[in-house]
């Protein structure tokens, strides 16, 4: 067996020690793909939503005869997820085959030869390597470090930091490098011939050096030093080598001539020589692009996709300035690409807006599409909205879009209530709104409400210090986006004008609370998981990096002249002028940076309603929580929108509240700050 095919490169140890090969146990079969659609036709449930079963990564083998990919689901009556590892021809000659199942499983990789498929588990008790065989059979433990392990790759042929023989057993460690000082790393791209890391890292644990930022470098393995490569300010990702390991691109949102640029949408494609040492922009990306993916091409060329609208596959050479050739001709979105050791056929997630996420192949030759799995089909008896993608222009001439989902039986003629929800969305299947958990988008939908999920003006971008072009670009600009937005679909004849709502999470909460204290436009809000940009992040709630951002965002601190410059922008600092009814989530994360809005809306008896969910992340994740969050957001614009109570006796003092909000009763109300169990 040659060296290359032994040769296991863990990227990252938690330290620790010693190897063995472990037996796992029989496959569990909580997650099940081989369903029959049953019952009738139905609009989308909550249920339902929770349980999709989700693509949570995908590779290819070497040889581009099979795909490995993870299934995650979630169970509302555990309250938790399971993953399962599958493995499906890429011919489509025989449905997926389940390989493993466990409560987490992670980074699946193929050997060089074909011959297995690697994962990260916790089954024995910390985060180890695990094989199995495509064809079947137990999985066996392959490492066992005290402690675990973070991450692994394979490399061919060469040496790493951590070599592992996976068929002997044996480790041994080549000396530590010099990337293990660095504050954090992001990424690791082994060149082809084995001699070059390339390090995507955070420069330093500076306050300017946390928003947005990180560098590359390359780690030399013959000589173990490590160089500094590309250094200006903006993210630098996406590392793709050259096949003959003397260049490598990346995708940069900054560049050598803007020093002083701190935050920008626009994303260019670059390459690094080695030999020269200089980093030349290629390609010509229409402004405002966004790449969801990087790899190499068989042509020595790029293959990219495109994130926000149709997601085609295209390929970029790297010896002009042109666009490109475009791969694939689809109406669907593709992403999380990968392609084969030959660069001739690629594994892609397909979905659109009505269509659940599946396996498909890409022929790079050609552009041929085929799908390969069914992972979700109980669908086929659910009732979906339509959704188009719309494009509109504000007063200041930035174009932006969105995705409008019509009411489920839509009527031409008939004004229905609206609700925008707020940001980053792509032509990705949405039950939910895409990564926001909270908003049941489909559901909204079915219950009478047309929905819009509105993307940030991709224009725009502001240096640190000018107060004016940050308060445009962040806050200004998407204000008059909204506005033209709603605007349109009034003028459409498709939205009741007097019945408007607004949600946002993390910085779409932040864009909602500025809706609602600078516009009078909407008749309730739902915004979760935000408070930035209020002072008293600057003196209690924020760190360094926070004040550096505040200073840089408003000019200055929150006192002495440029306190000005708080006041008019700050949500807390203008709560007076709230008429909007807000529902707010949190969960511990940044739930201390919700008190100061919320402090202030209660100071001038403004209609708030708090809700705390204990040991949620950022995006909610817990089932059940998923499950409320969504059941309150619905009987929140139901109840402002529509008018509409649910008569359930376990929601009585939630309807007792809202009705002192709205003035229908005089009393106080019971209860304004909820925790969830």
């Amino acid at each position: 067996m040659t060296f290359y095919r032994t040769v296991l490169a863990l990227l990252i140890l938690l330290g620790g020690s010693g190897l063995s090969v472990q037996k796992n146990d029989a496959v569990s079969e909580r997650i099940n793909i081989n369903v029959s659609p049953s019952g009738q036709r139905h609009p989308l449930t909550l249920q339902e939503i929770v349980s999709l079963r989700e693509i949570a990564g995908l590779q290819i083998s070497p040889d581009g005869r099979l795909i490995a990919f993870l299934v995650k689901q979630a169970f509302i009556d555990t309250n938790g997820y399971r993953m399962a590892l599958y493995v499906v021809k890429t011919d489509g000659a025989s449905p997926p085959t389940k390989l493993a199942e466990e409560a987490a499983i992670s980074e699946p990789q193929w050997s060089p030869d074909s011959r297995w498929i690697l994962y990260i588990s916790s089954k024995s008790g910390s985060s180890q390597i695990w094989r199995v065989a495509p064809s079947g059979g137990d999985p066996e433990q392959v490492s066992r470090h005290r402690g675990g392990l973070r991450g692994y790759k394979w490399i061919r042929p060469s040496v790493a930091v951590w070599l592992m023989d996976v068929s002997g057993g044996q480790e041994k460690s080549i000396g530590e490098p010099s990337v293990s000082s660095l504050p954090a790393i992001l990424q690791l791209a082994w060149s082809p011939d084995g001699r070059y890391l390339a390090v995507e890292y955070k420069p330093s644990n500076e306050p300017e050096q946390m928003f947005n930022n990180s560098d590359i470098g390359l780690l030399d393995l013959q000589t173990n030093q490590f160089r500094p490569v590309v250094e200006w300010p903006g993210a630098d990702t996406n590392i793709a080598w050259a096949s003959d390991s003397k260049s490598f691109a990346f995708v940069s949102q900054g560049n050598i001539d803007t020093r002083e640029r701190f935050y920008e949408f626009n994303v260019s494609v670059f390459r690094y020589s080695l030999t020269s040492g200089i980093a030349n922009q290629v390609g010509d990306l229409q402004k405002g692009t966004l790449l969801s993916g990087l790899w190499r091409s068989a042509h020595e060329g790029l293959l990219y996709s495109v994130r926000g609208g149709v997601g085609n596959l295209y390929e970029l050479p790297l010896t002009d300035a042109g666009r490109g050739r475009k791969i694939t001709d689809t109406a669907d979105y593709l992403s999380g690409c990968s392609p084969d050791d030959a660069r001739t056929i690629a594994a892609c997630i397909i979905e659109n807006p009505t269509t659940p996420p599946e396996i498909a192949t890409v022929d790079l030759r050609t552009g041929h599409l085929k799908r390969l799995t069914s992972l979700n089909p109980e669908y086929a008896n659910i009732e979906l909205s339509e959704v188009s993608d719309l494009k509109w222009t504000n007063r200041y001439g930035t174009e932006t879009n969105g995705f409008l989902i019509k009411p489920l039986g839509y009527e031409s003629g008939k004004r229905y209530p609206l609700a925008v929800i707020l940001y980053g969305f792509e032509w990705k299947f949405t039950s939910q709104a895409q990564w926001i958990s909270s908003y049941p988008a489909q559901v909204f939908a079915s219950r009478g409400i047309a929905v819009l999920l509105m993307n940030f003006p991709r224009e725009g971008g502001w240096r640190y210090g000018d107060y004016k072009r940050a308060a445009f670009s962040q806050g200004y600009s998407p204000m008059a986006s909204i506005e033209s937005a709603v605007d349109m679909l009034v003028k459409m004849g498709t939205v009741d004008p007097n019945r408007k709502a607004i949600l946002g999470w993390s910085f779409g909460s932040f864009l909602t609370e500025f809706a609602i204290t600078h516009s009078r436009l909407f008749q309730a809000a739902s915004a979760g998981e935000g408070g930035l940009n209020n002072p008293g992040q600057y003196w209690l709630l924020g760190d360094a990096a926070m004040r550096h951002y505040l200073e840089g965002f408003f000019g200055g601190p929150p006192y002495g002249e440029t306190y000005k410059n708080y006041k008019e922008f700050s949500p807390a600092l203008n709560a007076d002028k709230v008429e909007t009814p807000i529902l707010r989530e949190y969960g511990p994360e940044v739930g201390f940076q919700s008190f100061e809005f919320y402090t202030a809306l209660r100071r001038f008896g403004k209609p708030v309603e708090q809700v705390f969910y204990p040991r949620e992340t950022h995006i909610f994740s817990q089932p059940r929580h998923r499950i409320n969050s969504m059941r309150r957001n619905i009987d929140w614009l139901d109840f402002w929108l529509k008018g509409e109570e649910d008569p359930d006796p376990a929601k009585r003092e939630q309807y007792t509240r809202w009705r002192v909000m709205r003035g229908t009763l005089k009393r106080t109300p019971p209860l304004l700050f909820c925790r969830e169990p």
